[in-house]
């Protein structure tokens, strides 16, 4: 991960990310949660990765309330955001741990990882070495992140869409300026569907599908860990 770029991102943002999150996504966000969700079979142990305050990782850990859940963010400011969530709803079945996704030690192994908006800032080479470290045979991988639409007139409405973040949400947001304004670039260059799923199978990954969401503006990529 670019551990600048993202604290360039997001240092300031934990109390708004939330609304953030879904304010600028018109409430998709909530969708794209509720399918990675989807994806998910009763498990006993979960790992999220950049889970940030929590958003995905408490929706996990309502679905199930006897899984071990640990949550990982790189940012110590969204971490005590979410370690606070923990204590007020007592969820004991949630860990947190402050590190980079892609270096990360961890004591145990789990049955399904999972991840919102991490893919665009780890190389998959780098993210799937430490993964696959830590997930079963036969563990569920589930990646989420923004995609640029592949149809022009839909990529012409999401270029409105980063111009009116851009310049109105600043306005409204001033501490998100910088990531209002570069966001857009990063989505544009970024090639993390077909860097994953050309690297997955390398790493013993199968059964691998990609989920086009909402024209195509994000993406799941969801694949099994093979039993070799």
């Amino acid at each position: 991960m670019s551990e600048k770029l993202v604290k360039r991102f997001f240092t300031g943002t934990g109390s708004s990310y939330e609304l953030i999150a879904n304010l600028f996504t018109y409430g998709a966000d909530r969708h794209w949660k509720n399918q990675i969700l989807a994806k998910i079979p009763p498990l006993h142990s979960i790992l999220d990765l950049a889970c940030g305050t929590g958003i995905l990782t408490f929706k996990i850990a309502e679905k199930f309330p006897n899984a071990k859940i640990v949550g990982v963010d790189v940012m110590p400011e969204y971490i005590a955001i979410a370690g606070k969530k923990v204590v007020e709803e007592n969820r004991r079945n949630i860990h947190l741990i402050c590190s980079r996704a892609e270096e990360v030690q961890l004591r145990h192994t789990f049955d399904c990882v999972t991840s919102s908006y991490i893919p665009k800032y780890v190389p998959a080479e780098k993210l799937l070495a430490n993964i696959v470290r830590y997930l079963r045979p036969g563990g569920k991988l589930v990646l989420h992140d923004f995609a640029l639409p592949q149809h022009f007139l839909l990529v012409r409405i999401w270029a409105l869409h980063i111009f009116l973040m851009k310049y109105f949400g600043t306005l409204l947001f001033p501490n998100w300026k910088t990531i209002f304004y570069e966001l857009g670039g990063l989505v544009r260059t970024t090639q993390w569907i077909d860097e994953y799923v050309q690297a997955l199978p390398r790493f013993g990954f199968e059964n691998i599908t990609v989920q086009r969401l909402t024209a195509g503006s994000a993406a799941i990529i969801h694949a099994e860990k093979g039993h070799d």
